[in-house]
């Protein structure tokens, strides 16, 4: 096995730089093989997990470790995603700076960065985990979440807040600045060959639940299939408010009073251009032509998909 770590070293309070001089040693004492590289932005890791694929040759057991925030693990899969590669894919795991955040709970990789780099060395082959997977015909753009993917006012607040540690300050200002901006948008969903208009939308959200059947932590069932969407039409500006509060601290998967709908797949359309996020990372103002399935890829992890 060959390690290519890919580090956001200045995420929470240089919390990635930390992480990684605690794990080092333990590279060092277990022999292993492994590189190692601190991003200075998505884009950049973005393309440094596509030249993965290069080192496939000389190592063929190459796993690629995120050491960051959901962001990062957003970059590095669509960076990984084998475009040209002839079906060759390789695997990535996953050491979160925040192990609160909603990625680190659903991978169930919410624990220490020791427990977790000695699981990542004693794992003998991945486990496979839903992706998300999106294609916006307006501009023929397409590309892979791990979490979800949000248009309308969630969007804007993840646009307002900006690259950094997201602080509960920050968090709020941006979402009160967001409910006083947002205006509403007819959306129509095509779901389980049903053609659903929703006007006067102000979010939609799908998310991606990576296991096949994930235990919801907060719902305490098993959730199946993948891809959950969710369409919220206007409140009063402070239950928005307060509603984006409970999805900040993972009380809640959508905003209240979002009708809610699962599927393997969806296509929905916008009747203006909106704002587009994945994993809270900004795709930019797009028209909204959008079909939305899943795909498998392999996870290094011991978990299994019960």
């Amino acid at each position: 096995m060959y390690l290519s770590f890919l580090i956001n070293p200045t995420v929470n309070h240089d919390q990635g730089r930390t992480i990684w001089q605690t794990i080092q040693p333990i590279l060092d004492q277990a022999q292993c093989a492994y590189e190692f590289a601190f991003i200075q932005d998505y884009q950049h890791a973005q393309r440094l997990a596509h030249k993965s694929y290069e080192r496939l040759h000389h190592h063929q057991n190459l796993v690629v470790v995120v050491i960051g925030n959901d962001e990062l693990v957003n970059a590095v899969i669509n960076g990984l995603m084998p475009s040209d590669q002839q079906g060759a894919t390789i695997p990535f795991a996953f050491i979160p700076t925040n192990p609160n955040s909603f990625l680190a709970k659903q991978l169930n990789v919410n624990h220490s960065p020791n427990t977790l780099i000695n699981r990542i060395l004693t794992t003998k082959k991945p486990v496979e985990i839903n992706l998300g997977h999106y294609i916006n015909s307006a501009d023929q753009v397409q590309g892979y979440f791990i979490n979800r993917l949000s248009i309308g006012l969630s969007a804007a607040v993840d646009q307002l807040i900006g690259p950094g540690p997201i602080r509960t300050w920050r968090y709020l200002r941006a979402a009160h600045q967001a409910s006083k901006q947002i205006t509403p948008y007819n959306l129509m969903l095509n779901v389980n060959r049903h053609h659903i208009i929703f006007p006067n939308a102000i979010n939609t959200q799908v998310v991606n639940f990576p296991f096949t059947r994930t235990y919801h932590f907060r719902n305490k069932q098993y959730l199946r299939p993948p891809l959950e969407i969710a369409i919220a039409k206007g409140h009063h500006q402070w239950r928005l408010i307060w509603g984006l509060w409970l999805m900040f601290r993972h009380q809640q998967l959508f905003l209240l009073g979002s009708q809610r709908y699962r599927e393997k797949w969806f296509h929905f359309s916008a009747s203006k251009p909106l704002t587009i996020t994945t994993d809270h990372e900004v795709k930019g103002s797009h028209l909204v032509n959008l079909t939305i399935d899943s795909v498998r890829y392999p996870f290094w992890d011991i978990i299994k998909d019960s």
